[in-house]
């Protein structure tokens, strides 16, 4: 036990698991409603904790009087979890998140937080802001949830709200790692809820399927998929150059700002300026 009715996420037992139906399976926007209020329950057990936040954004703050930075673009801001601490410190700060639900809960946290933020409910792909922005960001996997030729879509657009020069920061999994210890299922409890995940990988497209199936006490059952595109470093920096920006460095595991990314680090955190 990890706490008061929490179990540590491990492995599920051996044996076959019931698959979603086909047409659940091929939801090519899952992820519009995947990280909402059950995901965020997952992720506060798991890799949400204070600590992990602060070690992201001690290691933002290496670099950003670096890059002189002031007006940061938070992409894929979710519930305002880098959006509030950032905009705490200062700095001035949009986030963008594609979910109504989440950019409620990011208002709320501004608001009780009694910080200046804005939050708004756009799809990047097309959203125009009052730019420009010195660094865009994209934590917690937050970027690859479309074709290949609407992600660069995505990244241009975001190109176009930076000025030249401008950071893009994207943090990743690192996908030869993920791949060499790929894990198809893990379960947890979480006060009460129960989840289920079973990960798919798909090598042909360079992605990975995630599906979660959360017992809910009084609700029953919910079950949630999303694909997301593992891009490898040369893909990516190929993404990056038609997206108009150059890949400047590859990090790992938000540890040290001198510590480059490598077949060992869970997490890869792109860095590239635009051109």
């Amino acid at each position: 036990m990890t706490g008061a009715g929490r179990r540590a996420l491990v492995p599920a037992p051996a044996g076959e698991v019931a698959r979603p139906t086909a047409a659940f399976e091929a939801d090519p926007e899952g992820y519009r409603t995947y990280f909402e209020d059950d995901f965020w329950r997952l992720s506060d057990y798991s890799c949400s904790a204070a600590g992990v936040i602060e070690t992201e954004l001690s290691f933002l703050s290496a670099y950003l009087d670096e890059w002189g930075v002031r007006r940061i673009l938070d992409a894929g801001c979710g519930r305002g979890r880098h959006l509030v601490p950032l905009a705490a410190a200062g700095y001035e700060v949009t986030g963008v998140d594609i979910s109504a639900r989440n950019v409620e809960l990011a208002r709320a946290a501004v608001n009780r937080h009694d910080v200046k933020a804005e939050a708004v409910v756009a799809d990047l792909r097309d959203v125009a802001l009052d730019g420009p922005y010195d660094l865009a960001l994209f934590m917690l996997s937050s970027f690859g949830y479309h074709s290949d030729a609407d992600n660069v879509r995505l990244l241009r657009n975001v190109r176009r709200h930076l000025r030249i020069g401008g950071r893009l920061m994207l943090d990743q999994p690192n996908r030869e790692q993920l791949v060499a210890g790929f894990l198809t299922r893990s379960w947890a409890e979480v006060g009460g809820h129960y989840y289920l995940m079973h990960y798919g990988l798909d090598l042909h497209a360079g992605a990975r399927d995630s599906w979660l199936t959360v017992f809910h006490p009084e609700a029953g059952l919910r079950d949630y998929f999303h694909r997301l595109r593992l891009y490898t470093t040369a893909e990516l920096r190929q993404v990056l150059r038609e997206a108009g920006f150059a890949l400047d460095l590859v990090l790992g595991d938000f540890s040290d700002p001198l510590t480059r990314g490598d077949l060992t680090s869970r997490r890869l955190q792109y860095v590239a300026h635009a051109v």
